[in-house]
C-alpha cells in the first residue's frame, strides 16, 4: 500500500469504519488513525465514558482487524493495554507493543475510545517484522549488579554507555522488568532495575 503524501491521508474500510491513516515512512506502519465516521458521532452532557473491558476489546479489534497494517504474527507480535483513564466522556488507553510476550520500550498507541464503545482515534508506533532473541544470557540479579557497578550513587553516568529513557507504561511497573529496547533498526534486549531507572543489557542482536 503506497505511502499517502506528507499532510495527507486515506480513507480506508467499511460505512461503519472509515479510517484516515498516517504512515510513518521509515516503519511503513500506522503512526494515526482516525475514524471519520465518529466525527459527528452524538454526544450528551450526560454520556459516560465507555467501559474498560469494553474499550480494550475494542482496540485490539482494530489491531487484528487490519493485517495489512499492523502484520501481526500469531503468538509473536501484539497490543497490551497498560494504562486506562477517562476524561469527561472519553476513555483514553494506552497499549504497548510486545514481542513474544516481552515489551517493546516506547512503542505501542494511545486509543480515544468514544462512550458508545468504538474507537475514535489512535497514535503511536509499531516495530513490525522484528526478530529477537528473548532468552537472556544472565538471569536478573546479574544485570542488576552490573548496573549498579556502571552506576555509582552520586557519580556520573559512563560516557560509553547508551542512555535509555522508558516510557513509565513500558519501564517500570515492577521493581524489575525484562523490555526490548529500540535502537535504531536494531533492537536490545534488556533488564531494568528501578533503583536508580538505570539498565543493563542483557543481550541485542546486531
Amino acid at each position: 500500500m503506497p505511502l499517502p503524501p506528507e499532510g495527507g491521508g486515506i480513507n480506508v474500510g467499511a460505512t461503519s469504519d472509515q479510517w484516515t491513516v498516517r504512515f510513518d515512512p521509515v516503519l511503513g506502519c500506522p503512526s494515526s488513525l482516525v475514524n471519520r465516521a465518529l466525527q459527528d458521532a452524538p454526544v450528551t452532557s450526560t454520556s459516560q465514558p465507555a467501559g474498560e473491558k469494553e474499550a480494550v476489546a475494542a482496540v485490539l479489534a482494530v489491531f487484528r482487524s487490519r493485517p495489512e497494517w499492523f502484520r501481526l504474527r500469531s503468538e509473536i507480535d501484539d497490543f497490551r493495554a497498560v494504562r486506562s483513564e477517562t476524561r469527561g466522556w472519553l476513555r483514553y488507553l494506552r497499549f504497548e507493543q510486545t514481542y513474544r510476550g516481552v515489551s517493546v520500550a516506547g512503542a505501542g498507541y494511545e486509543a480515544h475510545v468514544l462512550p458508545n464503545g468504538r474507537v475514535g482515534s489512535l497514535e503511536g508506533r509499531y516495530y513490525p517484522d522484528m526478530n529477537v532473541e528473548v532468552r537472556p544470557v544472565f538471569g536478573a540479579d546479574q544485570a542488576e549488579d552490573r548496573a549498579r557497578a556502571l552506576f555509582q550513587p552520586g557519580a556520573p553516568a559512563p560516557g560509553n554507555v547508551t542512555g535509555v529513557q522508558f516510557e513509565l507504561e513500558n519501564g517500570f511497573r515492577e521493581p524489575r522488568v525484562l523490555t526490548i529496547v529500540p535502537q535504531g533498526r536494531n533492537f536490545v534486549l534488556a533488564s531494568s532495575t528501578s533503583t536508580r531507572g538505570t539498565a543493563a543489557c542483557l543481550r541485542g542482536n546486531p
